[in-house]
């Protein structure tokens, strides 16, 4: 089985082409869309944390463009691991179960996170079960298996 480093490593390489994008968000479109898009342009992947990321009723990833999404996976991902205690898989498998984002992946990508679903599911069998996300991973491996 990998390590979580190694599981993080692999993501970062299948997205470290995607460029930051010049917009985050659709800013225009609301206040609120605004705000998270400033939020997004003050931060890379290397620097956003759950501070900005990790309220499920204020998430700026729900707001993103699909460039702004591909460029902050990484992100995602490490903080799916990284902060697994504080509940970020939850919202990190809601976003990568979002058709509109598995869309925007390439098919090497989508294997990718299908390789990184895969691992959570072998390394936190008890932390999905216990937190009732383990249909939302299955949806998740489930959705992403064909690009394997």
């Amino acid at each position: 089985m990998k390590t979580d480093a190694e599981a993080i490593f692999e993501v970062e390489q299948a997205f470290a082409s995607c460029q930051r994008p010049q917009r985050f968000t659709d800013y225009w479109l609301c206040d609120e869309c605004a705000e998270h898009n400033e939020t997004l342009a003050r931060h890379t992947p290397q620097t956003i944390t759950l501070k900005e990321l990790g309220n499920v009723g204020w998430d700026p990833i729900c707001f993103a463009t699909p460039e702004a999404f591909q460029y902050y996976l990484p992100a995602l991902s490490r903080l799916a691991i990284a902060e697994i205690e504080g509940n970020y898989l939850m919202q990190f498998l809601f976003h990568v179960n979002d058709d509109r984002r598995y869309q925007c992946l390439s098919a090497s990508q989508r294997r990718c996170l299908f390789r990184f679903l895969s691992h959570i599911s072998e390394a936190y069998p008890e932390y999905t079960k216990a937190h009732f996300i383990e249909d939302d991973l299955a949806a998740a491996l489930l959705k992403y298996k064909g690009s394997e």
